[in-house]
């Protein structure tokens, strides 16, 4: 006898006694991998030659990381939508789209004046940049955006999920220079009274991560190795140095690539969207 349910939780325990239903097998959603398989099973499903020979399944498996199975299925059936309306076959763009919620009609979205598009390609410019200048040096862009979601968001980055099981300390320093370039680029091209408010959650994120180091990984500046719940002050003033000194270096990286930054923030204002493919290339170049 097999059953199944999403609520093992809810399950009486006299059916899971030992001679009953007694070996449950627990099955966790999909990896990247397995993903990228399930996107290539329901594309091929698709008839008329409607499938972009491009289309790479690897990077849309590791941008769909944490759905199901059902959630790609329902991917696909709206990327085809989006290409059979627009008369043309579906292309990874058209997937990402679904995956990242793109509203199917941008004019009846949020729109930027030419002032706040300008500053949200240079502020996704930075991140986009300081992960072409990490260890990965690049290979983890999924794509770029500066186009208004519904939930609010102006841009942003779509990162592909790093599916190691431990980092070190240079690999968090990485983390935060990350969610700290799209401060320091807008610095560079506004000055540093003119920066937006547009940071909120990348300081939110990177201070969570620098308190962290400092507090439960033994990775802060003294390598404290007391786990603690509770940041003391002497905890924030050292996560509020590591900041400042990671905010210092990538500023200074993206001042040294300064007319690249600006390169990828003019082709993400003409385009509004770019792959990661595209937007190492156009880091390669410089």
């Amino acid at each position: 006898v097999l059953g199944a349910t999403n609520h093992e939780d809810r399950v009486d325990p006299a059916l899971k006694r030992s001679g009953r239903m007694d070996r449950v097998i627990r099955i966790p959603r999909p990896n990247s991998e397995a993903l990228g398989h399930i996107y290539g099973h329901y594309l091929g499903c698709l008839t008329g030659g409607q499938i972009d020979p491009a289309i790479d399944l690897t990077t849309l498996g590791r941008l769909s990381v944490g759905l199901t199975g059902a959630d790609v299925e329902r991917n696909v059936r709206g990327a085809s939508r989006r290409a059979r309306k627009s008369g043309r076959s579906v292309s990874q763009l058209d997937i990402i789209a679904e995956i990242t919620n793109k509203p199917r009609n941008v004019k009846n979205n949020l729109r930027l004046t030419p002032e706040e598009l300008e500053r949200t390609a240079y502020h996704e410019a930075g991140h986009a940049m300081a992960m072409c200048l990490s260890r990965s040096e690049g290979a983890d862009i999924g794509f770029a955006t500066i186009v208004p979601r519904d939930d609010g968001t102006l841009g942003f980055v779509a990162a592909m999920p790093d599916e190691r099981v431990s980092f070190i300390r240079s690999d968090y320093q990485g983390k935060i220079e990350i969610c700290l370039a799209g401060r320091a680029a807008e610095e560079i091209h506004y000055g540093e009274e003119n920066v937006s408010s547009g940071a909120t959650s990348d300081l939110h994120a990177a201070t969570a991560l620098a308190l962290d180091m400092v507090t439960k990984l033994g990775l802060g500046q003294e390598r404290k190795l007391l786990w603690s719940a509770t940041p003391t002050d002497k905890d924030r003033q050292q996560a509020d140095q590591l900041l400042s000194e990671v905010y210092d270096r990538i500023k200074n990286q993206l001042l040294n690539r300064q007319i690249v930054l600006q390169k990828l923030a003019e082709e993400l204002v003409v385009r509004q969207e770019l792959t990661g493919d595209e937007v190492r290339n156009i880091f390669i170049r410089g």
